[in-house]
């Protein structure tokens, strides 16, 4: 009998590591489906963006009636102004502000 309770004994503590095992194995299942999920989400959000009159194609419509080249030349241009203006607006100035200085002085003399 003493063989026999060992053995039984050895046969519970296999039994309790299989069914440890088997708890690992449907916890890991558990995770692998959800992830699958997840991944199939992912995948459909992907195709509902770049299937055709999708977001994708939506963006790229939006991009292309941007005015892009005639946006970058009127900015150059305008640049071009303002550099312009500044460059020929120094001289004015200048002899305004001669000019101002003058009166004040003038005024300052006379009285």
């Amino acid at each position: 009998m003493p063989d026999t309770d060992q053995r039984l004994t050895k046969i519970e503590t296999k039994l309790d590591e299989i069914s440890s095992t088997l708890a690992k194995i449907a916890v890991q299942d558990n995770r692998i489906q959800h992830l699958e999920t997840q991944v199939n989400a992912v995948w459909q959000k992907y195709d509902d963006f770049c299937k055709p009159g999708g977001q994708l194609d939506i963006i790229q419509a939006h991009v292309a009636s941007c005015p892009r080249a005639r946006l970058h030349d009127e900015i150059i241009k305008s640049e071009k102004r303002m550099d312009s203006l500044r460059n020929g607006m120094i001289i004015p100035i200048a002899i305004a502000l001669i000019g101002a200085a003058y009166s004040v002085i003038h005024l300052a003399f006379k009285i």
